[in-house]
C-alpha cells in the first residue's frame, strides 16, 4: 500500500467508513489517495440521512504535533460522545460520532508552510446545490479547487464542489446521497 499502513476502522455496525481526508491538492500526498481505494463509505446512505451544515473539517497540523493533536481533541471530545473512527497512524485521524456514518473532524499530518491549513465541507441537498454553491462561490472571488462532480475515491455517491476562499481555505459543498 504505498507505505502507508492500513487503516484502523472502529465500527459498531461492521461498516467501513471513509469519507474525503485529501481535501488539497491529490499531488502533494499521492501515497494516501492510492491507499485509499480499497476503502469506501456505506454503499448507500438514505434519505433520512441528518442535513447538518457541516459535513466535515479537517484541520492539517505539523507532523511533530500531529499525536499531540489528536489526543488532545479525543480527550477533549470524549465527553460528547466522540470517537476515533478511523486511524491512519501518524498521518490522517477520522473523528466522529458511532452513530453517525461520517467521521466528522479529520486530522491530517502534513507540513502546512504557510497555508491556512483547513478544509470545510458544508452538506448540500442535492447535486445541484453543490453546482450552484461552486459557481457562486466562484463567481464571488474565490477559486476553483475541484469542479462538481463524484468522486468514487470518496465514496459511490461522493458528490462534492471545491472553491478556495479569497485567504487559501479550502470550502467544499458535498451530497452524498444517491439520487
Amino acid at each position: 500500500m504505498h507505505g502507508l499502513p492500513a487503516p484502523h476502522i472502529k465500527s459498531t455496525r461492521g461498516l467501513i467508513y471513509s469519507f474525503s481526508i485529501l481535501h488539497f491538492p491529490i499531488s502533494s500526498l499521492p501515497t494516501l489517495e492510492s491507499s485509499l481505494s480499497h476503502i469506501r463509505c456505506p454503499s448507500k446512505v438514505s434519505h433520512t440521512y441528518p442535513l447538518n451544515m457541516l459535513d466535515h473539517v479537517n484541520l492539517f497540523v505539523h507532523p511533530s504535533k500531529f499525536d499531540d493533536v489528536v489526543n488532545w481533541y479525543l480527550a477533549a471530545l470524549a465527553p460528547l460522545g466522540y470517537t476515533k473512527q478511523i486511524d491512519y497512524p501518524g498521518q490522517a485521524a477520522g473523528i466522529g460520532l458511532p452513530s453517525d456514518p461520517v467521521s466528522g473532524l479529520w486530522i491530517t499530518a502534513k507540513d502546512t508552510g504557510n497555508e491556512t491549513g483547513i478544509h470545510i465541507a458544508f452538506r448540500a441537498k442535492d447535486h445541484e446545490t453543490v453546482d450552484k454553491f461552486h459557481a457562486e462561490g466562484v463567481k464571488a472571488g474565490g477559486t476553483d479547487n475541484g469542479a462538481p462532480g463524484l468522486r468514487a475515491t470518496y465514496g459511490p455517491h461522493y458528490y462534492g464542489g471545491f472553491v478556495m476562499d479569497p485567504v487559501g481555505n479550502n470550502v467544499e459543498a458535498v451530497d452524498h446521497l444517491e439520487h
